[in-house]
C-alpha cells in the first residue's frame, strides 16, 4: 500500500470519481436548486451515516441525466456498469403490504426495491386508507435512498473479502 491510500482513507473504499447515478427525465426536479434539491442533501446525509454506522467511506457521487432512461427511472453505476437500478413516481408514494391487501388500492403494482416485496405505487388521496389498513407508506426519495442505502451496506460486506475493492 502506498503512501496515498494510507494519508486518504477513501482509497482504502471505493475509488474516487467511480460511482455515478443516472437520473430519468422525471427526476431531474430531485437535484434541481429551484426545488431546493433535496436528493443531493439526502446522499450528503447516507455517506455520514454510512461512514459512522459501517465504516464504509463512500466519494461524492456524480449525479447526471440520462433521457434515454424511462422517465422515472434511476441507475447507480460503478465504474460505468450498472449496480442498481429501480424506478420511482414523484407524485405517488409505495406502500408495502400482503398482496392480497394490496388489491384493495388503485395504484401501480411493484416490487419493492430494497427487499424485493409486493408493493403498490399510490395517489396521496389514498394516503390515509393505507395508514388505516397499517401498510407501510414511503415517499419516492426515501425509496431511492434506501436503495442506494442497502446496496451500499450489502457492497461493504462483500467487499471485506476481496480487499476492500470494488470488483
Amino acid at each position: 500500500m502506498n503512501q496515498e491510500n494510507i494519508k486518504n482513507p477513501i482509497n482504502n473504499s471505493i475509488e474516487r470519481n467511480s460511482l455515478t447515478l443516472e437520473l430519468g427525465k422525471n427526476l431531474l426536479s430531485l437535484i434541481d436548486t429551484y426545488y431546493q434539491a433535496p436528493l443531493l442533501e439526502q446522499i450528503n446525509q447516507l455517506r455520514k451515516e454510512l461512514s459512522l454506522e459501517i465504516g464504509l467511506i463512500i466519494p461524492g457521487i456524480k449525479i447526471t441525466d440520462n433521457l434515454n432512461l424511462l422517465p422515472s427511472q434511476y441507475i447507480l453505476k460503478i465504474r460505468e456498469t450498472p449496480a442498481a437500478s429501480g424506478e420511482i413516481f414523484l407524485e405517488r408514494y409505495l406502500i408495502i403490504d400482503k398482496l392480497e391487501e394490496l388489491g384493495e388500492f388503485q395504484g401501480w403494482s411493484a416490487q419493492d426495491p430494497i427487499y424485493k416485496m409486493p408493493a403498490k405505487w399510490i395517489e396521496s388521496k389514498d394516503l390515509k386508507k393505507a395508514e388505516d389498513k397499517g401498510c407501510t407508506i414511503y415517499g419516492p426519495l426515501i425509496i431511492l435512498i434506501g436503495h442506494l442505502k442497502e446496496y451500499f451496506r450489502r457492497y461493504s460486506f462483500n467487499s471485506s473479502h476481496c480487499g476492500g475493492r470494488l470488483s
